[in-house]
């Protein structure tokens, strides 16, 4: 499954201060700031969480029967005729047909189909006997279960799978890698990147060179989802150099190839969540080129890099080409077997949109579409993904002014968040971030201040002082010092904020930018004396101090 990325899909609520003309005579009539758009999104919904890799497919090149060509039955309907003819008088040849029907169900998205083959697959592979043998069948099964978003069974398969290879075999390194992958999409990333570098130690071992851009990709996707941005983008070019060196060497167009395709696009994510934009969208589209010209229409990898795009759109203040890119993709996935996650991170995305265009309706529908799918994947609500549908259902709430049900479904991404992926994640800020605006909104500054700060805290330690996310919380706590007549410190925190944006070359036409930028002018007339002079001003240095 595409790396996907992310991004996105959890956002950062911010904060606006009224939209009236303020003096500071009448500072104490000032009431809270309306919840008025997001900052760009913390990780990517859009960034599928990445595969080892597409497994090859293995066709018959044989001559088919007279008046009779493959091409005309399609290759299942070939391997299926095959199983009838051996009748299980053959047992080796029925297990590599099975295996051969599962990846070609599985490159069509048909996983419910690629599961029965494996499944089979792995039948036989338990009577005919061998570690090797049973172990690969495992790992195959163990990708489908994972492409389905059913990862509690790929887990247990995939736990199985290592057991028996016990790190030796030609797919010991892959099979680690696979469960890395499991783990890293349940939200487990310490536990994924420990079975990275296991499986890293056992490729270098065998000297199979060729997976260690496939390896370097999954630990770029793993610290950009921990939020240690400079770790990410440092494994992300390792791979693409890799790659470059190895086709070099083979005198092969090794670097045209999907998987480098897809290495750029998860690149782009991670300059993405640094606040680089632009930079973001040219890789996106050089993923895209290749993607599309080598990849199906509905395929994982290519709809990563899509909806990436929509977001990155959006950010760029470019709302109604990113709601297009969005629903083309969603018509996409609706003209294909509609297996999988990827339909609901499409419909997670097109519902955040439509809740910035205020069409709430529609964008409720289409929360709620994407939990049900997430669900029926999941069997269980215990999952990152769920979060972030959970805080968008949030938003949609909030904005309608329907405080209480948005406070529980913020509460319960927070709880979700902090079991996954702990304390020290970006997307557990985001979750602090959502309820200090609802707290604020309420009136309760105090419980606001206290989300706003975790979320800071959070981010310092994470993704760090220059990511556009901090511009949010800077603003969202600037608000609660207009607020309590300090306008003065207010009008530092949302100068660091445009800062941030600044040294990010965050664009004029981000609407976050906007927000913070009304907010300082507005902070700033109520500092203008009644000869039109401003007051003293502090300097913007060091973080917040005795918020």
């Amino acid at each position: 499954m595409a790396m996907p990325e992310v991004q996105e899909h959890s956002q950062m609520r911010t904060q606006q201060l009224p939209a009236v003309e303020v003096t500071a005579s009448d500072l104490a009539k000032v009431s809270g700031g309306a919840a008025a758009g997001r900052a760009a999104a913390v990780v990517s919904v859009t960034c599928l969480l990445g595969l080892v890799g597409t497994l090859a497919l293995s066709y018959a090149h044989t001559r088919p029967a007279p008046l009779v060509r493959i091409a005309d039955l399609g290759p299942p309907s070939f391997f299926e005729r095959q199983l009838r003819y051996l009748n299980d008088q053959d047992p080796e040849q029925a297990l590599t047909l099975h295996m051969s029907a599962g990846h070609v169900f599985r490159d069509q998205g048909q996983y419910r189909k690629a599961v029965e083959e494996y499944t089979a697959a792995r039948d036989i592979s338990a009577r005919l006997g061998g570690h090797e043998r049973l172990g690969a069948s495992q790992q195959s099964l163990g990708l489908a279960y994972y492409s389905q978003g059913r990862l509690k069974d790929a887990r247990r398969v995939l736990e199985a799978a290592c057991f028996l290879l016990d790190g030796s075999g030609d797919h010991a390194a892959s099979t680690l890698q696979a469960l890395g992958n499991v783990r890293r999409e349940m939200g487990h990333l310490d536990e994924a990147l420990k079975l990275y570098k296991e499986s890293w130690a056992v490729t270098l071992a065998k000297g199979d060179e060729e997976n260690l851009p496939k390896l370097a990709t999954d630990f770029g996707e793993a610290y950009r989802l921990r939020g240690d941005i400079d770790q990410a983008t440092s494994y992300f070019g390792q791979a693409i150099k890799q790659r470059e060196a190895i086709g070099a060497r083979l005198h092969s167009s090794e670097m045209g190839g999907p998987e480098t395709a897809l290495t750029y696009s998860l690149l782009g994510g991670a300059h993405h969540m640094r606040g680089d934009i632009k930079q973001a969208v040219d890789l996106y589209h050089k993923a895209m080129r290749v993607q599309s010209r080598t990849l199906r229409p509905g395929h994982p990898d290519l709809i990563g890099s899509r909806l990436s795009l929509s977001r990155a759109q959006r950010d760029l203040g470019d709302s109604a080409s990113a709601l297009d890119t969005v629903i083309m993709t969603e018509r996409t996935l609706r003209a294909g077997p509609q297996e999988g996650l990827d339909l609901s991170r499409a419909l997670l995305l097109k519902a955040d949109l439509l809740r910035e265009a205020k069409q709430y309706k529609e964008a409720e529908i289409a929360v709620k579409e994407a939990l049900t799918r997430q669900l029926q994947a999941f069997k269980s609500d215990e999952y990152p993904e769920v979060a972030l549908s959970l805080m968008c259902y949030g938003g949609i709430l909030h904005d309608q002014n329907n405080l209480m049900a948005a406070r529980e479904k913020y509460s319960r991404a927070l709880a979700l968040n902090l079991k996954t992926y702990g304390s020290a994640n970006p997307e557990t800020a985001a979750s602090h971030n959502s309820l200090g605006t609802l707290y604020q909104d309420a009136g309760d500054d105090e419980k606001a201040r206290e989300h706003f700060s975790e979320c800071l805290k959070i981010q310092l330690k994470t993704v760090g002082p220059s990511n556009p996310d901090v511009s949010a919380t800077y603003n969202n706590l600037a608000t609660i010092l207009f607020r309590h007549g300090k306008p003065q410190d207010a009008v530092r925190l949302l100068r660091k904020a445009i800062a941030v944006l600044d040294a990010a070359a965050v664009p004029k036409e981000n609407p976050d930018r906007e927000i913070y930028e009304e907010n300082l002018a507005g902070a700033l007339r109520s500092l203008k004396t009644p000869t039109g002079e401003l007051q003293n001003l502090p300097q913007v240095h060091g973080e917040i101090q005795a918020v």
